[in-house]
C-alpha cells in the first residue's frame, strides 16, 4: 500500500469518527486520524484538521493553525479550503 493509500485510510477512519459511521462518535479520535492523514498530505485531511481548528472542535481554536492547514489543502486543488481561506482573509 503507497503512503497515500494509508493516507487515504486515515481520512476515512476519521470521517468515520466524525460522524459516528460504524464507530461511536469522537470528535477527538476523528481529529487524530485527520491529522496522520494530513501529515502525510491527505488534502482533504489538511482540510478537515483546519476545520477542527477554526471551530475549535476537539483542538483548542487557533486560527493561524486553521489558516496555515487550510492554505495547504488549498494548495493542493482542495475547493472548500480555498474558500475558507477567501472567508478567512475578508473576516
Amino acid at each position: 500500500m503507497t503512503n497515500q493509500g494509508v493516507a487515504s485510510a486515515q481520512f476515512n477512519l476519521g470521517l468515520c469518527f466524525e460522524l459516528g459511521r460504524g464507530v461511536e462518535k469522537d470528535l477527538k479520535q476523528a481529529a487524530q486520524w485527520c491529522r496522520k492523514a494530513a501529515d502525510q498530505g491527505h488534502a482533504g485531511g489538511q482540510f478537515k484538521l483546519g476545520v477542527c481548528f477554526e471551530d475549535g472542535r476537539a483542538v483548542e481554536k487557533d486560527l493561524k493553525q486553521a489558516a496555515q492547514w487550510h492554505r495547504k489543502a488549498a494548495d493542493q486543488g482542495h475547493a472548500k479550503a480555498q474558500s475558507k481561506l477567501v472567508l478567512m482573509m475578508h473576516a
